[in-house]
């Protein structure tokens, strides 16, 4: 078990800077600086690309889960599109007791965090009894989406992680 932590832990540590915390994981795009909110303007994240990737979106959703801010409205490329993905940034709204640097370090980490629950419950239902067992925990916890979605703070892996303990 302690394998399957390799890959995910080497993405965490390779994002990680003590200057933002895990803010890399979030990837905010230079193009979208501009319209950022305040509070994301504030903590200024690296930007690690030109335009980014979907976090970024749902990072400052997070910071304004109710959807009424009109800054929120010109942060986003797409509110329609984004507003329907509301689970994951209110979690880390919650968890982040409305503080902007917590709530965008929780999001940054919250997949990671899904990522254990997922490990936690192939242990708990499936076990490693056997070769199988270990090659579907692999599969499942090494896919491209799975650590793609802790790479880039997606909110796609915390929604098939709960279609899986639904199925367990």
């Amino acid at each position: 078990m302690v394998i399957l932590l390799a890959l995910p832990a080497c993405i965490l540590i390779d994002h990680y800077s003590p200057k933002s915390g895990f803010l890399g994981l979030i990837y905010f795009g230079q193009e979208f600086q501009k319209s950022v909110l305040p509070e994301v303007r504030e903590i200024s994240p690296v930007t690690s690309s030109q335009f980014g990737y979907d976090g970024q979106f749902y990072a400052q959703i997070a910071l304004c889960p109710t959807l009424m801010d009109d800054a929120l409205v010109r942060a986003l490329d797409n509110p329609t599109y984004r507003s329907r993905r509301i689970g994951l940034p209110f979690l880390a709204f919650c968890l982040g007791l409305g503080k902007s640097a917590w709530i965008l370090q929780i999001y940054a980490l919250l997949n990671f965090g899904f990522w254990l629950l997922l490990l936690w419950a192939i242990s708990r239902f499936i076990g490693y009894n056997s070769p199988r067992d270990l090659f579907l925990a692999t599969a499942l916890l090494w896919s491209t989406g799975t650590l793609t979605s802790i790479e880039r703070s997606l909110t796609d892996f915390p929604a098939a992680v709960l279609g899986v303990l639904a199925v367990f």
